[in-house]
């Protein structure tokens, strides 16, 4: 058995035949043992014994191993071994599995500002639509392949949840490209998730939380259910595309090969719901992240199939009675998911009506939004029932039970006009004139 010597990366340890035990310091003072992902601790090693064969330690170049030894590099670092004459040092050789039956599936998750997937696979807070897939990573090669250690060029440490752990840049990556061949999302995977999930190969691995790799002739086992194990499609219009999955993705890895690092595989986005009830789903208490939800919604009643110009941006002021909407405006007459939709780009609210015309039973609300018209000239009205603002927290989550909406012209206090609604469109609400002479879109 052999130890290592300090190399730069802030650890010290032993390797002996592949299996990592604590050992004493160049001082002679043996460190803390750590713990193995199961939880035992490793006993303190005896002295060094340099008659040892096989793979003995971590190195960085030749100079750090015996002289009948050589530095064979295994992904970071490299593994003391004594070789036969003539015989090259092995490679490690990575690849990716994927499942016969390749079914990836969608998920909506509600994201915090404070959310620390954040720091490494998401790529904004409020609802997220996920496509989640798993993948196997696998070691080919005949050689371990050591992947991430404290302070290495490439990892860092994340805090999360009370706990920290390491994170490899550059080594998953997960991308979407649409049938033109252009990018239009990508994710990273977290190869930590081996350690976390204890999804060890054996209770002899050399790794392990403070030491993440790969043994020869290995693998680990990333199902959808893991953290990271997805591309956020929040933003992608439904439709074919193509998820290319790489392993070692920035190529920065010795390999045996590099031309078995990427697998594709043929996605479809469907049409998202977002009339569907959301069943199970977590439902944020701030309206401002509700806008990327795909379930729950309803069609504002009466305020479908209005007319606008093209390319114009309007701000409607609509008086809501008895209950309260997150609005979303869709081209044409037909619900759509937030990727489809005009972007809402300002919302306000008062406690009172719009207009004096306005009535409601018991309380109403004017909530103004503003948006470009979509290029077909004709747009409807989403609601998402959320909680009035008078009195201020206070009333529960409602749908109104009447909605009347007006072009607002010119700054508050708005001069409101009446909106018109495309020929044939029913006229079931106030506020809203029918143009006859227009066509139905």
């Amino acid at each position: 058995m052999k130890m290592t010597r300090w190399l730069g990366f802030g650890l010290v340890a032993c390797l002996t035949n592949l299996t990592v035990a604590s050992c004493r310091d160049d001082q002679g003072a043996p460190p803390a043992a750590r713990a193995v992902a199961s939880g035992a601790e490793r006993n303190v090693a005896a002295p060094l014994d340099a008659g040892v064969s096989g793979p003995s330690a971590f190195c960085r170049g030749d100079r750090d191993c015996q002289f009948t030894e050589r530095c064979c590099l295994s992904g970071l670092l490299g593994v003391c071994s004594r070789l036969e004459a003539g015989r090259e040092c092995p490679v490690a050789d990575l690849t990716l599995a994927l499942p016969a039956d390749f079914k990836p599936r969608f998920e909506h998750l509600l994201i915090d500002e404070t959310n620390c997937l954040r720091q490494k696979c998401l790529s904004g807070p409020g609802a997220r639509r996920l496509l989640r897939f798993s993948v196997d990573v696998v070691n080919r090669g005949d050689a371990p392949m050591i992947l991430a250690l404290p302070d290495a060029p490439g990892v860092r440490r994340i805090a999360c949840d009370g706990s920290t752990s390491l994170f490899l840049e550059g080594f998953l990556r997960y991308e979407l490209f649409d049938a033109e061949g252009v990018l239009r999302a990508s994710g990273v995977g977290d190869i930590g998730q081996a350690c976390r999930m204890n999804f060890l190969a054996a209770a002899t691995s050399p790794f392990d939380c403070e030491l993440l790799g790969l043994e020869a002739h290995s693998y680990r086992a990333f199902p959808s259910d893991a953290e990271c194990q997805w591309v956020d499609v929040t933003t992608l219009a439904p439709g074919q595309y193509t998820l290319r999955l790489s392993v070692n993705a920035d190529y920065r890895l010795k390999e045996e090969s590099l031309t078995n690092n990427v697998v594709e595989r043929t996605v479809t986005i469907p049409d998202a719901d977002p009339l569907a009830p959301c069943d199970g789903v977590d439902v944020p208490d701030d309206d401002s992240l509700i806008q990327n939800m795909e379930c729950g919604w309803e069609m504002m009643p009466g305020q479908s199939g209005l007319l606008c110009e093209p390319g114009q941006y309007i701000t409607l002021a609509c008086t809501y009675c008895d209950g309260a909407y997150v609005a979303r405006a869709c081209p044409g007459l037909e619900p759509c998911s937030a990727a489809g939709s005009q972007r809402i780009v300002g919302t306000g609210g008062e406690f009172d009506v719009c207009s004096p015309e306005d009535t409601c039973d018991e309380s109403g609300g004017c909530w103004d939004f503003e948006f470009q018209c979509p290029a077909t000239g004709v747009f409807s009205l989403l609601g998402f029932p959320t909680r009035p603002s008078v009195p201020a927290g206070t009333a529960p989550v409602s749908a109104p039970s009447r909605v009347t909406c007006r072009l607002a012209l010119g700054p508050r206090p708005y001069e409101l006009a009446p909106l018109r609604r495309a020929a044939g469109t029913p006229d079931t609400e106030r506020g809203v004139a029918p143009d006859a002479g227009t066509p139905d879109p």
